[in-house]
């Protein structure tokens, strides 16, 4: 991308930004889950603020160089996905609270 830039298209010059940008934060671990999608624990996908701040630095982008770089439906199944990663996320969260906290039947059956 570099080379186009020097070659003359000064107009890609904020998707080269956006690229250098993203690279220097996909590992920064503020901008990452602890958990991978799989529920193993490692450095997993962006957080929803993370993919917020994506979405709307490539929309302001977008939006500056008058050129469509991501289509309506394509923002549209992003946000479908990012629905599916909350519910995930708090089902996982849920099963490991009652795993955490619930009682073995004979522990209940001996308290009554």
């Amino acid at each position: 991308m570099e080379g186009l830039v020097d070659a003359g298209f000064a107009h890609l010059e904020p998707l080269l930004e956006f690229r250098d940008w993203l690279q220097n934060i996909r590992d920064h671990r503020d901008y990452r889950q602890t958990e991978r999608r799989n529920g193993e624990p490692g450095i997993g996908p962006f957080t929803l603020d993370a993919r917020r701040k994506i979405l709307d630095r490539l929309l302001s982008i977008q939006d500056t160089m008058g050129t469509p770089l991501i289509s309506d439906a394509e923002i549209a199944r992003i946000h479908e996905i990012w629905a599916e990663d909350v519910v995930t996320s708090a089902s996982r969260l849920f099963e490991e609270y009652r795993r955490v906290t619930e009682t073995p039947n004979e522990e209940r059956s001996a308290a009554i």
